[in-house]
């Protein structure tokens, strides 16, 4: 004999639940994307860099569209550590270079927003994105 009950198109409860949970990571991802993304600097704010090492700030950058190439070779424990920091003409840096060994710097890639930051354990280097005033902006958090 055959089966001649047809499947409703979303009759199963399955199907629903499966449907539910993309919609709401849809929307998640979306909320989060265009609304809740922190950006805490007004357009208008100027942003800025500030390269430290071992907590002593050696430059701050404006990114201001103009681009920069600093080549840091710095010394800790009697070993010579390198980076290539660049800024770019859309308003970002990164760490495109490093002798450090896991290179989690390079990998964070381009940072543009206030609070952010790229970090080079090895090499002891912090990279803070703030105001011309505060290396973690003004409302920031400092993590």
């Amino acid at each position: 004999m055959e089966n001649n009950k047809k499947r409703p198109a979303l009759g199963k409860k399955r199907d629903i639940i499966i449907l539910g949970i993309v919609v709401i990571l849809l929307a998640s991802w979306m909320l989060w994307s265009f609304l809740l993304k922190p950006r805490f600097s007004s357009p208008d704010e100027q942003v800025y860099a500030w390269i430290f090492h071992e907590n002593e700030l050696l430059h701050k950058v404006a990114l201001d569209g103009e681009i920069h190439t600093f080549n840091l070779e710095l010394e800790h424990d009697q070993e010579i550590h390198k980076l290539q920091i660049e800024t770019y003409s859309d308003y970002t840096i990164a760490v495109v270079k490093s002798n450090c060994p896991d290179k989690i710097c390079v990998n964070t890639g381009k940072v543009s927003i206030m609070g952010q930051s790229i970090a080079c354990l090895p090499n002891h280097v912090i990279i803070k994105i703030g105001s011309q005033d505060n290396p973690i902006g003004e409302g920031g958090i400092d993590g």
